[in-house]
């Protein structure tokens, strides 16, 4: 016999929402989910900033958020936790100094891909170790 399942874990974006607008039957299969016992986290790259305003009772509506691709942890009782450190600070003032535009998480930064070379020139001559992720046109900085 399989165990019973005790949490689900979906994505945001092209999962439960497209064009930053929940799916209601698909929020009502999340609530039945949760009535249920089973825990529900919601697992994004996004800021947690930038997607309070387009999903404004997401903290209700899951016993977790992972936000930032990984990388910052969110509960409801308003408790949260890193699970990694912040983008180096020599980053964002040579992104600054190359007046690249970002915008920044407590972990990462976000910008659109067209400015990826000089991201990787700026990485590569501060001798730092950060990664670079791709999604759609979108790239995401993670330490």
């Amino acid at each position: 016999m399989l165990p019973s399942i005790r949490a689900i874990a979906v994505d945001f974006d092209g999962t439960i929402a497209e064009h930053d607008h929940a799916d209601p039957e698909v929020l009502d299969a999340l609530v039945s989910i949760r009535a249920s016992g089973v825990r529900l986290v919601l697992a994004t790259g996004r800021m947690l900033d930038e997607l309070v305003p387009v999903f404004p009772d997401v903290v209700s509506r899951f016993d977790a958020i992972v936000v930032e691709n990984g990388a910052h942890l969110v509960f409801p009782d308003g408790r949260d936790r890193m699970l990694a450190p912040p983008v180096s600070p020599a980053l964002v003032r040579e992104l600054e100094k190359r007046a690249v535009p970002f915008r920044r998480g407590r972990a990462l930064l976000a910008t659109d891909a067209v400015h990826t070379n000089i991201i990787v020139d700026a990485i590569g001559r501060l001798g730092l170790d950060e990664q670079i992720l791709r999604n759609r046109g979108a790239l995401m900085v993670l330490p």
